[in-house]
């Protein structure tokens, strides 16, 4: 008889493998920082202009998944909640939804204000939809980071 133990869900690595992608494109000097209580926000990013801090923050709402989802033109984040969507809306700090793709090792962006919103308050959830040509690497596999 094989002993039980505990196993620890695909989707649980896949997030943590997806965070640490997005880490390691980030110039080492911005200060990288995990809410405890996560409400939308997966990720709070101070950028650094030569290791100064000035006050210029970014929020990252982050998803995963093994295997691109969309039309190949564009990603597509199904599932937002409209309450995540309006909290992220309200939130002073740019916020970017951020998609990684397993099998690409690429993940792609797009900023809060440039995302559709629901169309009536009673909308449950909204599918962000995330054009392929923005990536955080290059064809050259250099870092790419929006300004």
């Amino acid at each position: 008889m094989t002993e039980r133990y505990p196993q620890r869900h695909p989707s649980h690595v896949l997030a943590e493998e997806s965070e640490g992608f997005l880490r390691s494109l980030l110039p080492s000097d911005w200060l990288v920082q995990k809410p405890q209580q996560d409400y939308g926000q997966d990720l709070r990013i101070e950028l650094a202009n030569d290791c100064r801090l000035e006050g210029c923050e970014l929020v990252i709402q982050m998803k995963a998944s093994a295997e691109p989802s969309g039309n190949g033109a564009e990603e597509i984040i199904s599932g937002v909640k409209t309450s995540t969507y309006n909290y992220l809306k309200g939130i002073l700090p740019v916020v970017m939804f951020v998609k990684y793709i397993r099998s690409e090792r690429e993940a792609y962006w797009v900023l809060l204000r440039d995302i559709r919103g629901p169309e009536s308050p009673e909308q449950a959830t909204i599918s962000v939809r995330i054009p392929r040509v923005i990536g955080f690497l290059t064809s050259n596999g250099t870092s790419f980071m929006p300004s």
